[in-house]
């Protein structure tokens, strides 16, 4: 039985006035990606909806991996389980003007689309009564620790028990369980 659209899914027709240079730089990006124009369009639309009108009022600021890596590099594995003990309420604040609740599910939602806007491979994926989260990323093993702790005291807050964490210098991964 095919899929029923929600109304929400329905495509529409429109136009917009666009400089050239950037359609060619656009169209460019699609080709790399081995899209067409309109998906590529979806695509940034929905990056924009979903974190980029909302990121920066939630305290989120661009800053270079390399950055990031250097900073965590610096600190003891206690260090940044503090910090993340000190993110706590900024995180779970910035939710709830993301979003309008903190729940498990924007928590995820949002994990989901930091690690796309990062490039980072994310991984959702439940099974069994459990679910595992995982991202793949290049920013060493305190950034896994940090992203790792972050999840567990936001999945604890919000009721999940059975938390696991596994940390490498290249990914994290978070199962806990779902219900």
């Amino acid at each position: 039985m095919p899929k029923a659209e929600s109304p929400d899914s329905k495509t529409i027709t429109t136009s917009f006035r666009i400089k050239s240079d950037l359609l060619k730089k656009l169209q460019q990006e699609a080709d790399e990606k081995e899209l067409n124009l309109t998906s590529l369009a979806n695509q940034i639309f929905a990056g924009h909806v979903k974190w980029g009108s909302m990121a920066t009022k939630a305290g989120f600021m661009p800053v270079s991996k390399e950055l990031m890596r250097l900073l965590l590099s610096r600190l003891d594995r206690d260090e940044v389980v503090q910090v993340a003990k000190e993110l706590r309420d900024n995180i779970k604040s910035a939710h709830i003007l993301m979003h309008g609740r903190y729940t498990v599910e924007t928590f995820l939602d949002t994990l989901g689309t930091l690690s796309k806007e990062s490039d980072f491979a994310f991984m959702n994926q439940a099974m069994a009564g459990r679910r595992q989260v995982a991202i793949q990323h290049s920013l060493g093993h305190n950034f896994s620790v940090l992203v790792a702790e972050i999840c567990a005291q936001a999945l604890s807050e919000l009721g999940r028990k059975g938390i696991e964490r596994e940390v490498t210098d290249s990914m994290m991964l978070v199962a806990f369980d779902d219900f």
